[in-house]
């Protein structure tokens, strides 16, 4: 197994609440990716955005610095060799991950907005499962991921005309990342936040099949799938 799919896997056994931790500890560190990038993100979007800034080693090495600092042991443990978690117990080198947090006044401000993210995903967890029991699953990010790489050069219009964005946040999308595969995820990211408990596979499966969206229906096979279950 590489260390792509270690990563991912790594991250997939964090839970809810060691999620947050990390995003808290990976804004803290002076060479990070945006802030607004990776709020939101869960463990595949959360992986890909690792991936394009640092590289596949140097992703590999500030996880490990991150999960130090949660602390996971058990992650470390089971993923990173004896030799590497050494090297995470004992910082040495003058750019070691560990020496890149920021000072603690931001490192304050980061905590509670950590704290409250996780307050408001509590509280909207708990209203969804009383109130809204009966809704359908919301479309997931490995399900945007995939819808991604199937758009073609007519995004921006889909994005405008279908999905309902202003020109300035297609332009935001556009400018603030070089793959073009990231641009449309987090364009359609964007339109699951907005969307909240309405943003299933089934309602975005309705919009793009229509006969004027410029995108083939066998390229909705992820979100068709989902929307017969």
């Amino acid at each position: 197994m590489n260390k792509r799919e270690k990563l991912l896997d790594v991250l997939e056994e964090l839970k809810e609440k060691d999620r947050h931790k990390f995003i808290f500890h990976l804004k803290s560190l002076k060479e990070r990716p945006p802030c607004s990038q990776i709020e939101h993100l869960q463990d595949i979007g959360l992986a890909e955005i690792l991936l394009e800034f640092y590289g596949e080693n140097k992703a590999w090495e500030v996880t490990k610095g991150v999960l130090s600092k949660i602390p996971r042991n058990d992650l470390l443990q089971k993923h990173f060799s004896n030799e590497e978690r050494m090297d995470t117990s004992t910082p040495t080198k003058k750019h070691d991950v560990h020496e890149r947090f920021q000072d603690k006044t931001k490192s304050d401000v980061c905590r509670e907005n950590a704290r409250k993210q996780n307050l408001n995903s509590h509280v909207f967890g708990k209203h969804s499962k009383n109130k809204h029991k009966s809704k359908r699953p919301l479309v997931t990010e490995r399900q945007l991921m995939i819808l991604a790489g199937n758009f073609g050069k007519e995004w921006k219009n889909i994005g405008i005309q279908f999905l309902g964005f202003a020109n300035y946040e297609i332009e935001q999308f556009d400018e603030g990342n070089t793959d073009f595969k990231m641009k449309v995820f987090y364009m359609l990211l964007h339109w699951k936040r907005r969307g909240k408990e309405k943003a299933t596979p089934r309602k975005l499966y309705k919009i793009l099949s229509k006969p004027d969206v410029p995108l083939s229906i066998d390229k909705l096979s992820c979100l068709q799938k989902e929307k017969r279950k």
